[in-house]
């Protein structure tokens, strides 16, 4: 399953530029921000065991394709022997220390590899996790950041793009997480991306006749019609438990060794298609 992006009315985040002598404190405390948002979106998966329930929801201003759109419940398990378990919609994955299974019911697909740490890595996009190769000095170079507080144990952290769609005020990206200031945890995490598209000729009418007055469409001189185009993945965290539990998924009801050390699937799995890498 691949993660696509949803997109709702928004609201701008005011930039705020830093100038005199106060840049050099002012950009220690952004880096203290981008620290602490980091830390605040992975923390809460490195203490285990992890019970995590989790809404994830996909749309767009221009529906172009079924992954425009998508609306889906799932939960997020790490037992206390550091095995994962993944179930969202009609996708399961179990990841142990030597060995992924992800089942795709709708496909009747079973994948099996050994390549865990992979595995893990797509497991985690999967519930909201921001994984970020680059160093937060590159973060504060391509991003503005601020915090904000929402109520009495939330607050309200907003990534913004320093690039913006050309001809517009909008930035190219923008991150936003609620969380618990107590618990250090997420509540909600939205993440909203734009893009420019060219509109051809024959299709001008059609989109001036349903976007009218919408500021998302741009006639620009000498290059004609353009819709900008905003997806947006929204993750809202219902539950985060780290009570001890059992993983229910047994890999030896999916898949086993023959003679020669292959796995093949068990009769209950017969009518799946096997893949191994």
């Amino acid at each position: 399953m691949k993660l696509i992006q949803f997109i709702k009315s928004i609201t701008l985040v005011g930039i705020f530029v830093l100038t005199g002598n106060n840049i050099k404190a002012q950009q220690s405390d952004t880096t203290q921000l981008f620290e602490d948002f980091l830390a605040i979106c992975t923390e809460y998966q490195t203490i285990s065991p992890l019970n995590l329930s989790v809404h994830f929801s996909m749309s767009s201003n221009l529906i172009l394709s079924q992954n425009d759109t998508l609306s889906i419940t799932g939960s997020f398990m790490i037992d206390s022997t550091g095995n994962y378990f993944l179930q969202m919609g009609d996708v399961e994955q179990f990841i142990s220390d030597s060995l992924s299974i992800s089942i795709n019911h709708h496909q009747r697909d079973i994948l099996v590899t050994d390549k865990v740490n992979n595995a893990r890595a797509i497991i985690s996009g999967y519930i909201g996790n921001i994984a970020v190769k680059s160093s937060v000095s590159k973060l504060e170079e391509a991003f503005l950041i601020s915090l904000k507080d929402s109520s009495d144990d939330l607050k309200i952290y907003t990534i913004t793009s320093r690039q913006f769609i050309p001809e517009t005020n909008f930035p190219r990206q923008m991150i936003t997480m609620i969380f618990d200031e107590v618990k250090r945890e997420p509540v909600k995490i939205k993440t909203i991306n734009r893009m420019i598209l060219p509109i051809q000729d024959k299709d001008t009418s059609a989109y001036q006749s349903m976007f009218e007055g919408n500021s998302h469409l741009l006639n620009i001189p000498e290059k004609g019609w353009f819709f900008i185009k905003e997806n947006i993945t929204t993750f809202d965290y219902l539950s985060i438990s780290h009570e001890s539990f059992s993983i229910s998924f047994k890999p030896e009801d999916v898949v086993i060794k023959d003679e020669h050390n292959n796995h093949i699937l068990t009769e209950e799995k017969s009518t799946y298609r096997l893949r191994v890498q």
